[in-house]
């Protein structure tokens, strides 16, 4: 399976911070690609990624969270519960810690942070540029 690649054209909101942070993401989804290529991943590894990166997203949607208020970003709450539902499914897989799912997992980490930034979190882009019509 391929790594997934940031591209600043592409994934940037306008914002160094949240473009700084959505670059971690991107590794720390890798990491998963990384486990699922492994011949023989181990549990340990898979729990320690999955905690990394739960505590990563938690501090990175608390962050874009309060700049999205501070902005009075009028989708707040769409993207607290986007944020929210993504928390509980890694919750899940945590709690879970079957290696069988890993494939599904990475598809889902895949799918949801490339979806989340390109059409998510591009609807901030105007307000972190200054630029939304009120």
């Amino acid at each position: 399976m391929e790594k997934i690649s940031w591209n600043n054209e592409i994934h940037s909101v306008g914002n160094r911070l949240m473009d700084e942070h959505h670059q971690q993401l991107f590794n720390l989804v890798n990491l998963f690609i990384d486990l699922y290529c492994e011949p023989d991943p181990q549990r340990k590894t898979y729990y320690d990624s999955l905690k990394k990166l739960s505590d990563y997203a938690q501090k990175h949607f608390r962050t874009e969270e309060w700049l999205l208020s501070e902005q009075n970003y009028p989708l707040l709450q769409e993207q607290e519960a986007e944020h929210s539902r993504f928390e509980d499914r890694v919750i899940r897989y945590t709690v879970q810690l079957d290696l069988n799912q890993l494939p599904e997992l990475v598809q889902f980490l895949v799918e949801w942070l490339v979806h989340h930034i390109l059409e998510e979190d591009m609807k901030y882009k105007p307000y972190l540029e200054g630029q939304a019509e009120e």
